[in-house]
This record gives C-alpha cells, structure tokens and sequence, in this order.
C-alpha cells in the first residue's frame, strides 16, 4: 500500500557503540550535507545554492516531539523549474533526558551551521580536522540560513550526550528528506 504521507524520505539507524577501552564523554552526533542541487548536466549546477533551517510542527496529534527540526539546501534560482525541490536531514531519534543532564531534552538539532565551499575554516569553510568537527558540532548555536546563492554545506547536530560506557551502544534515527515549498 503507497501512502503520500510518508514516501518522500529514507530513514537511517545509526548504532554508535564505544569499541574502546575509555568512556567517552560529552559526545555530539551530526549529520554534514552538501547538498549540491541542479542537474549534473548544468555547468557548475552547485554555485547556486542555499541553505536554512526550519521547525515543522508535527502533523500527528501526540507525536514526541511537537516539531520537526529539518536543515535543508535547495537550487536558489529553481534552474528555470528543473530544480524544485528541497533537501532535508533530521533526527528522528536518539536518546533523550527530560532534565538536559545526560542527553538533550528532547529528539532534534542542538547545533545547525553553514559552510562555503571557497573559504577557509576560519572564515566559515568546511571544517578539515577533528578538532574543527568537534568545534562546530558542539556549538549548540542554530546559525542563520545562508541564502546568498554559492557552494555552501550545512551541519545539523545533536547533543551533547554525557557519556557512552566501553562496550555500550546508542542508537540514533535520522532521516533525508525531499519536498516542494512555495518560494516567498
């Protein structure tokens, strides 16, 4: 059976196990998209990209959470109507503490940042290192859309989760989305 509702997205479990001998601590999990929308066939089809950030309400009655947080990246100029759609990541699930002491209170992006394909780190280009990762994953800052059209990136995160025990698994939810919203 095909239901509309629930046909534009792939769904992806991550299961995060501690292989090694230490806990490791004030952990972050992220998704980092460049999005690079347009037909293939366009010369540079990804320099005329945006990117943002929503919260949707969620439409069932009850659903934990009460909204969607969707980091998304689209073609600014449409390509003439070849490019329509939107391009989503989000977290589904994950662990969560209703107190904000050993996980966030509630499943959704605690960190959203954008990155241009032709700067530096330091001047908001793509993190190049671990310690850069880190940096940006663990913000907890939801940055502005970057809407001037360019090669840009977008990093949706989540945590910090307070520790995860040698041997232990968490396991975290994430889904791609694809969608047509009306330009304003």
């Amino acid at each position: 059976m095909s239901d509309d509702r629930f046909d534009d997205f792939v769904t992806v479990v991550w299961r995060i196990t501690n292989i090694g001998t230490d806990v490791l601590e004030d952990m972050h999990v992220a998704l980092f998209a460049d999005f690079d929308c347009g037909p293939r066939t366009r010369p540079n089809y990804w320099m005329d990209d945006g990117t943002d950030f929503v919260q949707v309400p969620a439409v069932t009655p009850g659903f934990d959470p009460p909204y969607l947080d969707i980091a998304y990246g689209y073609d600014v100029d449409g390509d003439g109507g070849q490019t329509p759609a939107y391009l989503g990541v989000m977290f589904l699930d994950h662990p969560i503490d209703p107190a904000g002491v050993t996980a966030p209170t509630r499943v959704g992006v605690t960190t959203y940042a954008n990155f241009s394909g032709d700067q530096s780190f330091e001047e908001g280009g793509d993190p190049t290192n671990d310690f850069e990762r880190y940096e940006v994953m663990s913000q907890q800052i939801i940055e502005g859309g970057m809407l001037i059209p360019r090669d840009i990136r977008a990093l949706a995160g989540t945590g910090p989760f307070s520790e995860l025990l040698p041997g232990e698994t968490m396991t975290v939810t994430v889904a791609f989305v694809v969608g047509r919203a009306s330009r304003g």
